[in-house]
């Protein structure tokens, strides 16, 4: 209807009620969402019709776009006023209402039981069927049971429920993405519009993806708040500006190489906004990568003083390397083990993503250690000589917080985790079990119920219309049957780019297909008769019956009928097929999905579709499409086992895309966990080389994995895309902590379980607490993003790190401190080491053995080497000796280097020269850390006296001198 024809009908009083008439509301109308506020029960009220009307009016038709749009809207307000010969819904009363109310519950019983259809009402106002007028009047009755009202209003199974919760608008503007102007200029921003009485909560415009692109650009400012948070933790940490920008760069810089590999090396074109997630994924992983070399580098300078800059480098190297090689592995590992959902948008991210953690730590070993190199050299000294009143401020800043978290984690977490070590495992494995328990019993991590992809978040107008209100409205729930397909002819395979959305492949033929056999069309005669028995099955049409009625109807001279024996031979079937397919185009449609032959250029019969109606309608849900495909699916192998070789190859489709999504999740997701857990288990294994650490190292990662898929289950996720990826990446991040933990605990120097534990908190508590803390920021600040990936990224960050901290830090430690092992326990010895060790009578550290005459040795074990040993040794040999009366332990190698370990604090204890015990040389004894250090001299003709330091209530009773020493 032109607007000209409409303005003139509306100054009619029937006007209104024709210009409705003339187009029926449909799904490709805008549409606006009403509910009422808490002031109001319901909307079927005249004051709630007038509030719908006003905020249409104000908010939305007084729009420019509506300057061409005189066609009034399909809503609530202008039906009641139409049906009670009203030319606006402002003109509406509560006894108009109540009319109308009446009416419909007269005639719902006609629209329920299908007897009232929208082509009932005539223009001329009579009705099109054997029912009362009232009910056709306008098609005023259907459109608001059918498309307006909610599906409780009125409903048959609710007929006393006259409380309508709900009401949809049709705006007289189809959805496109020239609704993007009106919803920025008067809807943008906004969770609701109200006016007190009634709400817009929500919209359906389709704009979704066009605003995405808007936000995508926005959000990009979270990007750079979390950038200069993270530089913040850095800065403070590693007390340089320059350092820390550095290091910025570097994770910069891995970002550009992992793409470039991406596309130029991969040669992967999709590029999905997934991969976008990467970006705050990797400012934490490489935050907490600098946060380890830079502790690392400072303990080397320590132990080495200010030696030759190459060796500091190299050492630094040799025992970070390992750390950052296993964390950045077990993360890559993780992201690369979402290759294998068939979901293309997952693979892409994992390849991505698995790609850049490892460029990151090919630069942090190389480009970091130049970088902290360079500062040292350069600007150490400026910035020590020029004395910068900053700097000042700096350093006390930084000691305020340095002093309190060191007696926290050398003194308060111990004591916390080893005195409440039963009270912590019982209580984190109860909640591991309830969690195992919400996972996957109740309330269950669900299959996604929406094959509408969400980008918004769920309170998002434009989101709540599919998310909340979709299901609530009756021309929304129309039942669609699944039809069953088997196609013979094309084989089951897709030979496209699995990582690329836009190649669909090539069709492959199977060339031993052929129906012209007289067996061939014996057998897909028989199963037409067959499917008709079978309880899915509803009646439906089947080409080869109604060929074989074609054939068999009467005639004198035509060659394709009066044939009433079966099956044919393949000459008179080959050329017949052909007629009946030309006679029934005439009268049917034929499309894609339509059954029947399909023919090349040189109409040669190559396929074969088979369409039947079954019983199955349409759903989201994960259990009905799966049922369907399991009866079928199981019945249509059966069926294809008997037929004969040129029919073997058929397969059996339907309407599953959205089902072959949710099932591409469910395997993948499980694959991907296991191949995760799996590699962070041999990592774990190779790197402690302790199978007890390792088994507690795994029930400590699924614990936090479980709580985690917990707590996002109880919020409401379901198993989509992003909640896919999280839960594998979850086990690249949960190990982290625990691998710190673990290999701290088997080099700690002493052979109890609760030093051990009280040594591995207090040397790697603030590391992976930093680390931590700037994970769970960046998470947070993710938060006000109005995009569902980056609101969620945010949330699993915050919930992961939390989970990872609190397992690794209070229930592995306590499951140490109760079953740890003890000394070489659960020891997994190397094969080098074990053969020398039994050459040990021809071994120099035998021979050592030998000459110490006031040692008696009662133990061995070999040590690796690793960050967490003093820095200053390679260690070969541990020996438990008693000089004197003193209880201690010296480790010592082939190069006459030893380490003595003792019980004393952090305190500094000078240099001085130690006995040397017959040939053994030892000099420049300290202590470093927890950990005595010497360095060896040429030994001396004459034994000197030890030079004790400066008395102190600190320093251990092994450096007494002693009577007889």
């Amino acid at each position: 209807m032109s607007t000209q024809v409409c303005e003139n009908l509306l100054l009619d009083p029937q006007g209104l009620g024709q210009c409705l008439t003339y187009v029926h509301p449909g799904k490709h109308q805008s549409r606006l969402v009403f509910a009422p506020t808490t002031k109001v029960q319901s909307l079927f009220t005249a004051a709630a019709l007038h509030s719908m009307c006003e905020l249409e009016s104000t908010k939305i038709r007084s729009h420019s776009l509506f300057n061409y749009y005189s066609q009034p809207s399909w809503s609530l307000g202008n039906y009641i006023a139409a049906i009670n010969n009203k030319t606006s819904c402002l003109q509406v009363t509560e006894e108009d209402v109540n009319n109308v109310l009446t009416i419909l519950k007269v005639c719902r019983g006609f629209y329920y039981n299908r007897t009232l259809s929208p082509t009932c009402w005539k223009m001329d106002g009579y009705s099109n069927c054997l029912i009362p007028d009232m009910c056709t009047k306008y098609n005023g009755v259907y459109n608001v049971l059918h498309y307006m009202a909610d599906v409780d209003f009125l409903s048959s199974e609710q007929p006393e429920n006259e409380q309508l919760r709900a009401a949809i608008t049709f705006l007289p503007i189809s959805v496109g993405s020239h609704m993007k102007t009106l919803y920025e200029d008067r809807l943008s921003g906004s969770k609701v519009i109200s006016d007190g009485i009634t709400q817009i909560t929500a919209v359906y415009f389709d704009i979704k993806w066009d605003l995405f692109q808007d936000y995508l650009k926005s959000d990009a400012i979270l990007a750079v708040i979390i950038s200069f948070v993270i530089v913040l933790f850095m800065w403070i940490y590693t007390s340089s500006l320059f350092i820390t920008l550095m290091t910025l760069l570097s994770i910069v810089f891995a970002l550009l190489l992992a793409y470039y590999i991406y596309i130029v090396v991969f040669q992967i074109s999709f590029f999905p906004f997934m991969n976008f997630c990467v970006v705050i994924l990797l400012l934490g992983i490489g935050a907490d990568d600098a946060f380890v070399f830079c502790d690392i580098w400072r303990q080397t300078k320590h132990a080495r003083g200010q030696g030759e800059r190459q060796a500091i480098v190299a050492e630094s190297l040799k025992h970070g390397g390992l750390t950052m090689f296993v964390t950045s592995f077990t993360t890559a590992a993780a992201c690369y083990s979402n290759i294998v959902s068939p979901i293309t948008a997952v693979g892409c991210f994992s390849i991505y993503a698995g790609t850049s953690v490892l460029c990151n730590f090919i630069l942090t070993v190389t480009w970091l250690p130049a970088v902290i190199s360079f500062h040292d050299k350069y600007f150490l000294h400026l910035c020590c000589h020029e004395k910068k009143k900053y700097t000042k401020y700096f350093n006390k800043f930084q000691y305020f917080f340095s002093e309190p978290s060191r007696i926290f984690f050398d003194k308060l977490l111990p004591c916390i985790v080893i005195k409440l070590r039963f009270l912590w495992v019982v209580l984190l494995t109860g909640l591991a079990i309830g969690a195992f328990v919400v996972v996957y019993f109740v309330p269950q991590l669900r299959f996604p119920t929406s094959n509408d992809f969400q980008v918004f978040t769920s309170s998002h107008l434009l989101e709540r219309y599919t998310l909340e209100y979709k299901q609530q409205f009756r021309f929304e729930k129309a039942e669609y049957k699944m039809p069953i397909v088997v196609i013979f002819g094309v084989k089951a395979t897709d030979n496209g780019d699995y990582l690329n959305p836009s190649d669909k492949g090539s069709l492959e033929l199977d060339s031993t297909f052929s129906i012209s056999e007289p067996e061939a069309q014996q057998w897909l005669f028989d199963f037409c008769q067959d499917i008709k028995n079978q309880t899915f099955y509803k009646h439906s049409y089947c080409l080869f019956e109604e060929f074989r009625h074609f054939m068999s109807s009467p005639c004198s001279q035509d060659l394709c009928c009066g044939h009433t024996e079966f099956p044919y031979t393949a000459e008179l079937f080959d050329q017949c097929i052909k007629v009946y397919i030309h006679e029934i185009s005439k009268s049917f449609y034929f499309d894609s999905w339509s059954t029947g032959l399909r023919f090349d250029i040189n109409n040669i019969s190559k396929a074969l579709l088979l369409q039947f109606n079954s019983i199955y309608s349409y759903s989201n849900a994960h259990k009905p499409m799966d049922d369907m495909w399991s009866v079928v699916n199981s019945w249509v192998d059966v069926k294809l086992k008997t037929a004969p070789k040129a029919l073997q190859s058929g397969w059996f489709v339907s309407h599953f895309d959205f089902y072959d999504v949710q099932e591409g999740l469910a395997s993948g997701t499980m694959i991907a966990l296991l191949l995760s857990v799996g590699i962070a288990f041999i990592v774990m294994l190779l790197t402690t080389r302790n199978l007890i650490i390792s088994i507690f190292a795994m029930l400590t990662i699924l614990s936090s994995i479980l709580v985690t898929v917990a707590s996002l289950v109880l919020m409401g996720w379901e198993l989509n895309i992003l909640e896919s990826i999280t839960i594998s990446v979850a086990v690249g991040l949960s190990i982290d902590f625990t691998v710190h933990y673990g290999v701290a605990y088997t080099v700690g120097p002493d052979e109890d379980r609760e030093s051990r534990v009280v040594y591995s908190l207090s040397r790697m508590g603030s590391a992976i607490m930093m680390a931590a803390v700037t994970t769970f920021a960046a998470g947070a600040l993710m938060m006000p993003s109005t995009l569902l990936a980056y609101t969620q990224l945010g949330t699993f960050l915050m919930l992961v790190m939390s989970f990872s901290w609190l397992y690794s830090t209070f229930y592995f430690q306590s499951l140490c401190r109760i079953l740890g092992p003890q000394g070489n326990c659960g020891k997994i010895p190397v094969p080098w080491r074990l053969c020398r060790h039994s050459n040990c009578k021809s071994n120099s550290c035998c021979k050592r053995d030998q000459t110490l005459n006031a040692i008696n040795s009662t133990s061995s074990s070999p040590l690796e080497s690793h960050e967490l040993q003093p820095l200053t040794t390679d260690n070969t040999l541990m020996e438990s000796a008693t000089v004197s009366q003193s209880k201690f332990t010296m480790v010592a190698d082939d190069n006459n280097q030893a380490v003595i370990h003792g019980n004393g604090g952090s305190h500094l204890v000078q240099q001085f020269n130690f006995i040397q015990p017959n040939n053994l040389s030892f000099s420049e004894v300290f202590l470093q850390e927890n950990t005595y250090v010497t360095r060896s001299v040429p030994a001396s003709s004459k034994t000197p006296e030890p030079v004790l330091p400066n008395s102190s209530p600190d320093v251990p009773d092994i450096w007494i001198k002693r009577k007889g020493l």
